[in-house]
């Protein structure tokens, strides 16, 4: 299959406890769950990760705590994340400005939203506002957005 940028892609399902060796990730990252209840993926992955220089990451239906995804997120320069929530240590949702203030080395995202969203309220576009990284972005998009900023 074809993917972003012309690059070739190849998808192989991997169950990550048979590994026997550490993995060194170039390139890109893709995690999505064949099972949409499977939402620690990623987080089983981070174990196994020896390096890791991928720039570009995509994360669908995960669930993760801040230091696995300021972990995974390291390197990243083209971020996408469909109906991901990130936890701090006593289980609350992180905002989505939060996130993006920790990600300054980012320079394109794409946020699709949980259902119902979890990490947004009516003040998170003027907190976005407020982010210096945020003017170093080339793309920043929002998508299936079901709340009221209003």
């Amino acid at each position: 299959m074809d993917g972003e940028h012309g690059l070739k892609m190849i998808r192989k399902n991997i169950d990550i406890n048979k590994l026997l060796c550490k993995l060194w990730i170039t390139d890109a990252l893709y995690v999505i769950p064949a099972n949409v209840t499977n939402n620690s993926v990623a987080s089983s992955i981070i174990p196994k990760i020896y390096q890791r220089d991928f720039k570009r990451l995509y994360l669908s239906d995960q669930l993760f705590s801040l230091n696995e995804f300021l972990f995974l997120c390291s390197s990243v320069k083209d971020l996408t994340l469909k109906e991901v929530t990130v936890k701090n240590g006593d289980s609350n949702v992180i905002p989505l400005a939060k996130l993006v203030e920790k990600l300054p080395n980012v320079k394109r995202i794409n946020y699709i939203f949980t259902t119902p969203s979890n990490n947004t309220s009516k003040n998170t576009f003027k907190q976005l506002w407020k982010i210096p990284n945020l003017s170093n972005y080339n793309y920043f998009g929002l998508g299936m957005f079901l709340g009221s900023f209003v």
